[in-house]
């Protein structure tokens, strides 16, 4: 058996049992070619001071400055913690660490273990004293901010580029070809975009347009069909007018090639964003006969939908003006559609119904809906105004109510510009309108009631008991 004294001896021949950590942040060829490099030059390194590699651990094509999990290193630490290895190489110290915090966890396990740390590039680092503890933690605070200092000057770059309309990358934009700079058009989707934003602004719903889109085959960049909700992003980029923006702020020409001219585009913009836009163009997506489409008899907004509790402890929904406060109408649902439903079938069994109608005239839909979107966002700014004191409520007042009054005079020429919807002539030919009008569809009856008349939801005259009453369904027929 070997004394104590023998064993120290005999240590003191032993080879040291070191471990190889090899690194990329990014392997661009795929292949590991600088991971293989590295280890190269730390096996000839090991050869140099005698040591022995007994493992080797590398993390390929992963960051150390983003905290992402790198499983050799994990290993790594593993082997020290068990006392599997003497020393440890690398390439240099920012294979290793470049987190200040990565490191205290490093010197933590090897200082009480006596592991040596050897560095092709930036020699060895000794971690026994204080002073090459200092060494080492300013090595790393240097190679942060390498990273930091990195990822700065890469963000300006971007934010530049981003400026200039420049592709910065990521998923193809539909519409042009974004493999070649300056991108260009891909000519079957770029007619498309032409074609819904003319359709859109002559009264078609985006759900129709997505559905004509899918139909014809078309699909967005990951292979899915069109929604309203994808439709609607692809409408509203600026690049659709050759503008460049940088987080949603307007910063001048793009590099991408126009689809569409701007004032087509802007008046685009204002339709899909105006809140109260009536027709079945608002929201593509109402579950509601009225929501989106019949307006609050107080102040001539739109209504929207809403699900309240009841007393009795059912939910029911409910119309409600958007415009909340005392006075802005709140109808039940299903009572409102009760006698729109009845009204409008009994309206479609006459035989002059479609004598009534205005016919389509031809009107510059794209400039009245930039007319249009131009009063919307100066009544906001009005809004903005009065709130922040500049004006007072009376001339908030009067201002608001004259542009009102121009807006509902642009809002009329745009309907009567409005082809009449196809299902309408359907319902009335057929010899039972109120069958037909239960097989029409959700989307088709909006049109319809649009085409034929405006709903307003008046509030109950004081007085009168907390129910509902027929009456308070106001149907004003549009009439040639």
């Amino acid at each position: 058996m070997l004394a104590y004294r023998d064993i120290e001896i005999y240590n003191t021949h032993m080879t040291t049992q070191c471990a190889i950590y090899c690194r990329m942040s990014q392997d661009r060829e795929g292949a590991g070619v600088k991971v293989a490099r590295q280890e190269r030059e730390c096996r000839a390194l090991a050869d140099a001071l005698g040591w022995e590699v007994a493992y080797v651990f590398t993390d390929n094509d992963v960051s150390a400055s983003t905290g992402s999990a790198r499983p050799g290193y994990t290993a790594l630490m593993e082997a020290i913690e068990r006392n599997q290895v003497q020393g440890v190489l690398a390439w240099h110290t920012d294979r290793l660490h470049r987190r200040p915090v990565e490191l205290e966890g490093y010197l933590s396990a090897c200082e009480p273990r006596g592991i040596v740390t050897q560095t092709v590039e930036a020699g060895p680092l000794d971690l026994a004293t204080p002073s090459g503890r200092a060494v080492a933690r300013t090595l790393a605070a240097w190679a942060r901010f390498e990273v930091e200092h990195k990822a700065a000057r890469s963000s300006a770059g971007m934010r530049e580029a981003g400026m200039r309309g420049e592709w910065l990358g990521g998923k193809r934009a539909f519409g042009w070809d974004t493999s070649v700079k300056p991108p260009v058009l891909v000519q079957e989707e770029a007619d498309a975009i032409r074609a819904a934003a003319v359709s859109l602004l002559a009264g078609k719903s985006l759900i129709a347009i997505a559905d004509t889109w899918n139909a014809a085959g078309l699909r967005g960049v990951l292979g899915a069909p069109f929604t309203a909700t994808t439709l609607r992003q692809v409408l509203l980029r600026a690049r659709n007018a050759g503008i460049a923006t940088y987080k949603g702020e307007e910063t001048g020409p793009s590099t991408f090639p126009a689809i569409i001219d701007e004032e087509m585009w802007r008046a685009v913009v204002a339709l899909l964003k105006s809140p109260n836009r009536p027709g079945t163009g608002t929201d593509n997506r109402a579950k509601y006969l009225l929501s989106g489409l019949a307006k609050c008899g107080e102040c001539g907004n739109v209504v929207g939908s809403s699900h309240v509790k009841y007393r009795d402890g059912e939910n029911r929904v409910v119309y409600r003006c958007r415009t909340r406060g005392k006075g802005h109408v709140g109808k039940r649902q299903a009572d409102a559609d009760e006698v729109v439903n009845a009204v409008m079938v009994a309206r479609l069994s006459m035989p002059d119904v479609l004598d009534s109608l205005v016919d389509p005239v031809t009107v510059d839909l794209a400039g009245l809906q930039s007319q249009a979107g131009t009063i919307t966002a100066r009544m906001d700014d009005l809004a903005d105004a009065y709130a922040d004191g500049a004006v007072t409520l009376t001339q908030m007042t009067a201002a608001t109510a004259k542009m009102r009054e121009t807006l509902d005079g642009i809002q009329e020429q745009m309907r009567t510009a409005t082809p009449l919807p196809a299902a309408l002539e359907s319902v009335v030919s057929a010899d039972d309108a109120q069958a037909a009008w239960n097989d029409t569809t959700l989307t088709d009856r909006r049109r319809i009631i649009d085409a034929l008349c405006e709903v307003t939801i008046l509030k109950t005259p004081p007085g009168k008991q907390r129910r509902f009453d027929p009456e308070s369904i106001q149907i004003d027929w549009r009439t040639a």
